[in-house]
């Protein structure tokens, strides 16, 4: 006969199962495998400053992009980069050469797949 212990374990292994299945089940963002395309669309994005929406005032390059969520037109990634003045947006070649290196988040909205993206908000995280 199982002892007490090993059923509260199986019960509360089965709750946490639970609780990251309806995680995952969650329709408001999901984590996605950077692609190419993802690359392309970032960097074409961040190299076009004059598309920034106008509360936008951080101008990065990136060097590694780490994570990317995606809504239905909203795209929030999640990158490795340098502060940068305009002439040096897009990617960096290392993370020696500018000043203000580290994580930053980038959203990017597009009205619908065949429009340009536009760079929404630039954030540095704490990470």
């Amino acid at each position: 006969m199982p002892s007490l212990r090993v059923i509260a374990t199986s019960l509360f292994g089965m709750a946490l199962l639970a609780v990251s299945n309806a995680q995952d089940a969650t329709p408001r963002q999901s984590n996605a495998n950077v692609t190419d395309t993802d690359n392309n669309v970032l960097l074409t994005a961040v190299n076009d400053v004059d598309a920034y929406s106008t509360h936008v005032s951080t101008l990065i390059c990136i060097h590694t992009i780490n994570n990317l969520e995606v809504k239905k037109n909203s795209y929030n990634y999640s990158v490795t980069g340098c502060k940068v003045d305009p002439e040096f947006v897009g990617r960096c070649p290392d993370l020696t050469t500018f000043p203000g290196c580290g994580s930053y988040n980038v959203v990017l909205a597009s009205k619908s797949k065949s429009k340009k993206p536009k760079v929404k908000s630039i954030t540095k995280t704490s990470k």
